[in-house]
Order: C-alpha cells, then structure tokens, then sequence
C-alpha cells in the first residue's frame, strides 16, 4: 500500500484531481504491481525489482506515445 500511495503525487500530476475512482485506479493498479515487485524484492533481490519496476514504466510510456501521439 505504501508503494501505491508514493503514486499518487504523479497520479495527481497526470489527472489534474483526484477523485475517489482516480485514487482507486491508482490504489488498485499500484498496489498489485507493488505486491508483485515485492515478491521479487524477497526472491531475486533489489536489482531484479529495481529493473522491473523501470521497465514497467518503460513500456507504459511506449503504450501512452503509441496511443496519443500515433493515432492522430
């Protein structure tokens, strides 16, 4: 959960308010990565979580330029 809420500075950037079902969305989707980002913090070690961590941002970036900037 603290995972999720150190999102919600950049949720608030991206959404301009905040919402109950943008905090939710937030919550959910944050909380489920953090949970799965943890388990690979305990079995593999900090880089492994660190890695997937960047590159969940990664391809979330390239999903956001494919479907903003390429479908104009």
């Amino acid at each position: 959960m603290l995972f999720a809420l150190g999102h919600l500075p950049a949720t608030l950037i991206l959404f301009g308010e905040l919402s109950f079902l943008i905090v939710f969305r937030c919550m959910l989707l944050n909380g489920v990565f953090g949970l799965v980002f943890g388990w690979l913090y305990r079995k593999l070690g900090i880089q492994y979580a660190m890695s997937a961590h960047a590159m969940t941002h990664v391809c979330c970036d390239a999903l956001l330029f494919i479907f903003i900037y390429l479908s104009k």
